[in-house]
């Protein structure tokens, strides 16, 4: 509001000023046609007096445009910088919510295990969940560690890679952390192998299920495809969930971006994995979109370039 205020206290006295230019000027005009008869003498003066009026409104729609233009960038940084501040609110709620929940469970189970009279089946349950607990913290971990890396590297290792045996492996570790009930399926249409970080095309894999996930009904499967689609590798993650409308298809890959806000929201999250895979699709030359899907639910599509 003071911005505001003091930016309409600087156009106002713009406008002010010129106006009393234009007023001066004009008395001076009619202060020079008092001794002068003839008419040429007269319209001399006239011209002049036009001439000065013109080039101050001129010089003055050429300040007050410089001057509007500044607010509206002003602004713009405004907006920007709210809107950082926000996310970043949003992400450190999440981070802490996500952080503590596990940490609290593994707890709660070794606290659980510790006691007398548990049977062994109970406690190769509660092992087992631990476990999972710790993967989910871990995946966690090395998410906020691999935006920070993601900012500063310029380069990746790039070797031949398998990406049905990345697959296979991504989707056994979901199926883990995720638990007996969620079916997560792979299909790979022949060899689709290509040159990339082994390390970073896991790392995307993994965020693109752990957000079909965390988005869709537990019962409904997820399924990840791969094939070579016109000399490209395309990389396909399909499920049945929420779906994304076609103006957060864009935003969702920003960083610590969440649809909503974090104090209402009921599904886990940073607001980082969507983050990580455009990163790392982008170091690899590549492009990902966000499509809707008929029948409800999202594909996230991935294109590659097959290095030779």
């Amino acid at each position: 509001m003071i911005f505001y205020l003091l930016a309409i206290y600087v156009l106002f006295q713009f406008f002010w000023w010129a106006f009393h230019i234009i007023q001066l000027e004009q008395t001076i005009r009619d202060l020079s046609l008092e001794g002068i008869t003839d008419q040429l003498g007269a319209a001399n003066v006239q011209k002049s007096y036009l001439k000065r009026v013109y080039m101050v409104v001129g010089e003055g729609a050429v300040f007050a445009i410089l001057l509007l233009l500044g607010v509206w960038r002003i602004q713009r940084f405004f907006d920007r910088e709210a809107a950082l501040a926000d996310k970043e609110r949003n992400f450190m709620l999440a981070v802490t919510h996500e952080l503590k929940t596990p940490i609290a469970s593994v707890r709660l189970l070794l606290q659980t295990l510790s006691r007398t009279g548990i049977s062994e089946d109970q406690a190769k349950k509660m092992k087992i969940e631990a476990i999972n607990e710790t993967h989910r913290l871990e995946h966690l971990v090395q998410n906020i560690l691999l935006s920070t890396r993601l900012d500063e590297l310029e380069m990746i290792d790039r070797s031949r890679l398998d990406l049905a045996e990345i697959i296979d492996q991504c989707v056994v570790k979901m199926r883990r952390i995720a638990g007996t009930g969620r079916s997560i399926e792979s299909k790979v249409q022949g060899e689709v192998a290509f040159f990339g970080d082994a390390m970073m095309i896991e790392s995307m894999l993994l965020n693109l299920i752990e957000n079909a996930i965390k988005y869709s009904p537990d019962e409904s499967p997820i399924h990840v495809e791969a094939a070579i689609r016109e000399g490209r590798v395309q990389i396909r993650v399909l499920d049945r969930g929420v779906g994304v409308i076609p103006p957060e298809r864009e935003k969702i890959f920003e960083k610590f971006y969440r649809i909503g806000s974090e104090e209402t929201r009921e599904s886990k999250g940073t607001g980082l994995g969507l983050f990580i895979v455009k990163q790392i699709v982008n170091m690899h030359n590549g492009e990902v979109h966000a499509l809707g899907r008929e029948g409800g639910g999202s594909i996230f599509e991935i294109h590659l370039p097959q290095s030779k």
